[in-house]
């Protein structure tokens, strides 16, 4: 990894785990980065060097850049905009109730953009989205631009993330893929110059366009996640049949066409991506006509899986009455402390309901930080 010979002001909107993660990555490299967030206690505690969630090397990183004059933090929208040549919206997409994305916050952010852009800038969509957003948010910053009054020049581009919880750090300094998804040269100029010293071959950068750019990463989490359901499945079968899963799984690893990763049967996956990411990709289906049968499939095995832990335990005892049961460890993969729709604590919740004591804990331990949340339930 290099520094770049001519920094770009680049200004992130959003300072949760996907904005976050990707300003100070950019500030490392040597950009001049300025991240806005909405949560003026959240931008307090991140100017004192307070990162409001656990990413292993996150918080060393975000010091650095600070002291170094590369990164800051604002709650202001103008501030933010007058800065930026690349504007990179990273904001939430939560699930609607239906399964598909919500936009609101991409919306707001790109019409505020509208409103006050008054110098060409590359409007970078970061957050996971549904594809057809670039122009929705093509759309939205017309439209504050609109409503200002003012005719301003910009270009819309899809740059979506592919950072894993617990490594994140490491994914975007040393990426196996950035994706440039955008039809205007200036935007592909502008974020192949701000990429490259995270290119470690001229394969990692891939430009395409906003559509594919955009389905590329719910088509990256799907796959991961049939792998997941598909172990599951198999270890279902072992067990009626009298086969050892770990053992199958063994051989099936060896097979360089398949290879380990993501084949380990368990509780089923969880986190704030995998669920929400294909109940979005069967809404894209319905939107479109089209009934994906696969990705349902592997959503429901999941969602089966998740009582397969709890069905073994009385099968084992017989009853779970009286017992007292520990589950360590309530996040969804080691070294993060995302909790959100996580199969430990989906386990807690029925554990509880048929015994009278259980305990919940989770621990977050390396180098600087040790900690330990307990929770009972009687």
């Amino acid at each position: 990894m290099r520094s770049v010979d001519n920094p770009i002001k680049v200004s992130v909107f959003g300072a949760g785990y996907v904005g976050l993660v990707s300003a100070t990555g950019l500030a490392a490299i040597g950009h001049q980065v300025v991240c806005i967030d909405v949560d003026a206690e959240r931008v307090e505690r991140l100017m004192l060097g307070e990162v409001p969630f656990y990413e292993p090397g996150l918080s060393e990183s975000v010091t650095a850049c600070v002291a170094k004059g590369r990164l800051r933090f604002t709650t202001s929208s103008h501030d933010a905009i007058a800065h930026g040549e690349v504007l990179m919206i990273g904001v939430g997409t939560p699930p609607l109730l239906d399964g598909s994305a919500d936009l609101s916050q991409v919306i707001n952010v790109a019409q505020t953009i509208g409103g006050l852009l008054d110098h060409f800038a590359v409007v970078v969509v970061k957050s996971t989205v549904p594809v057809g957003t670039s122009d929705i948010v093509r759309q939205a910053v017309a439209d504050g631009a609109r409503a200002s009054g003012e005719s301003i020049d910009f270009a819309v581009a899809s740059n979506p993330e592919f950072l894993k919880e617990g490594d994140a750090v490491r994914d975007f300094m040393q990426p196996d893929r950035i994706v440039i998804g955008s039809s205007d040269a200036r935007a592909i100029e502008i974020l192949s110059a701000m990429y490259a010293p995270l290119c470690s071959s001229p394969k990692v950068l891939m430009v395409m366009s906003e559509r594919s750019s955009e389905l590329c990463k719910y088509a990256s989490n799907a796959m991961l996640a049939t792998r997941i359901s598909f172990m599951n499945e198999i270890a279902k079968l072992s067990d009626a049949v009298g086969a050892d899963v770990i053992d199958v799984q063994r051989v099936m690893a060896a097979d360089p066409r398949i290879g380990a990763k993501y084949l380990s049967a368990g509780a089923g996956f969880g986190g704030s991506c995998f669920p929400k990411d294909l109940r979005a990709i069967v809404a894209m289906g319905n939107d479109n006509d089209m009934n994906l049968n696969l990705i349902k499939s592997v959503i429901e095995v999941n969602d089966a899986q998740q009582n397969v832990l709890l069905d073994k335990a009385m099968q084992h005892f017989g009853s779970l009455k009286g017992k007292r049961c520990a589950i360590w460890g309530l996040s969804f993969k080691p070294e993060t402390d995302d909790i959100r729709d996580t199969t430990r604590s989906s386990n807690g919740c029925r554990c509880s309901a048929v015994s009278r004591r259980i305990y919940l804990k989770l621990s977050i331990v390396n180098m600087t930080r040790s900690s330990m949340l307990t929770c009972c339930f009687w």
